[in-house]
Formats: C-alpha cells, sequence, structure tokens
C-alpha cells in the first residue's frame, strides 16, 4: 500500500480559500491568478506581484481592490 504524502502535509504558508481576505489585512503570498473584488462588489482576477495588481490579461489594475480569495480547485471527477 502507498501513502501519497502530499494529501497530508500541511503548508502553514496557504491561506483559505473560501474566506474573502481584505486587503488591508493582508495580500496573496504567491504569484498567481486570485479573484478580486471591490466594495461595489465587482469581481475579476487578478495577479498581486511586488509591482501591484495586474489583471489575467498582464495589464496595471489601477483601482486598488478591497478583498481577494484563492481560486479554487475544480472537482475532482
Amino acid at each position: 500500500m502507498y501513502i501519497k504524502l502530499s494529501d497530508y502535509i500541511i503548508d502553514i504558508n496557504v491561506q483559505p480559500v473560501n474566506k474573502w481576505i481584505s486587503v488591508d489585512e493582508a495580500l496573496p503570498i504567491y504569484d498567481g491568478l486570485v479573484l478580486i473584488c471591490y466594495n461595489d462588489k465587482r469581481i475579476r482576477l487578478g495577479v498581486y506581484t511586488e509591482d501591484g495588481w495586474y489583471s489575467d490579461e498582464g495589464n496595471l489594475i489601477m483601482e486598488q481592490p478591497d478583498f481577494w480569495v484563492r481560486i479554487p480547485e475544480p472537482p475532482k471527477q
């Protein structure tokens, strides 16, 4: 019997998938797509880097989002 260890390893740097996080509390800890939300409820894809927020097309986002959340993994079939 083989055990896939990655299923049992807890990464203390992983942030919750199901909770919107205020950008005043924390920023994404990795350079990957996240969902970003503005106080007026607009939602879009974005990437946070040390240079700021970028759209999924690579354009600089001039308006600072208010919240972000990691994109959940797709369902396993």
